[in-house]
């Protein structure tokens, strides 16, 4: 895969940010959660006086906001010249956790060969995550910030389509090429994996294994390809045959015993 040079990010409406909590999106989110759906509507949108506000969730982690190139001058003064990728987190009102910063896959970068060496241990010493020790797992690893580097692709913004299941997997897939090759990759596409997998249902939701299983058999393409519409409407697959094959999946598994059988260990 070749470098590629950042993607200007696209300003969309942020329903998380124009969220205004009141009586009908309460009796919304209760509805919501009160059905077998296989999954829940985030109870921090409830209004603070409601019986379930906050129940199963963190509600200070729902505050996290990402700071937009529209901040005011004096904050971005303050933080100098940060590429889109790598912006500063809000969490809180108060706290601020910095995102890395150093350019990621440098080659006379000793410090960054050092990292993916680091990053690289597990999958080089052991068969399987099952066979790593616990006693070798840090009680906290965050991908955006490994010794000061950014292993993760930019934040997307799903719109008011409903492809949450479609952004997080190929987020997912970026950060594990980064992994593996150590270097910057394209941006993919998150358009083109929910138009063109009928195993899913578009923006009407859908299960991200179902697009590693797709993908195993098919292949991803860039961002600058196949842009981002927030919709699948009035578009069909077929106007991304003539996109080249950026990246394909090898292989998929659960974690666990199978679907929902997380646990700790």
């Amino acid at each position: 895969m070749s470098d590629v040079k950042s993607n200007k990010i696209n300003k969309r409406s942020n329903l998380h940010l124009e969220h205004v909590p009141s009586d009908e999106m309460d009796l919304l989110i209760s509805t919501i959660n009160s059905a077998d759906l296989g999954w829940k509507a985030s109870t921090c949108k409830l209004q603070k006086s409601h019986k379930d506000y906050g129940k199963g969730q963190n509600c200070e982690d729902d505050e996290m906001l990402m700071i937009s190139d529209d901040v005011s001058a004096a904050a971005k003064t303050n933080r100098g010249p940060i590429h889109p990728e790598n912006m500063l987190a809000q969490v809180s009102n108060e706290l601020r956790v910095e995102m890395a910063l150093n350019e990621f896959g440098a080659k006379d970068d000793k410090l960054f060969k050092q990292t993916i060496e680091k990053a690289q241990k597990w999958k080089k010493q052991y068969g399987s995550p099952t066979d790593i020790p616990d006693s070798e797992i840090p009680e906290s690893y965050d991908f955006r910030n490994i010794d000061g580097y950014d292993f993760t692709g930019p934040v997307r913004d799903q719109g008011k389509c409903g492809s949450c299941y479609t952004v997080a997997f190929v987020q997912a897939v970026e950060a594990r090429l980064k992994l593996k090759y150590g270097k910057q990759v394209p941006v993919l596409s998150s358009q083109q994996v929910m138009q063109c997998n009928f195993l899913n249902e578009g923006c009407e939701g859908g299960w991200p294994h179902l697009n590693a299983y797709f993908n195993e058999r098919g292949y991803m393409v860039s961002d600058d390809c196949a842009p981002y519409k927030g919709m699948t409407k009035g578009v069909t697959c077929s106007k991304y045959e003539s996109c080249q094959p950026t990246a394909k999946v090898q292989k998929t598994e659960y974690v666990g015993k199978g679907w929902g059988e997380v646990s700790e260990e």
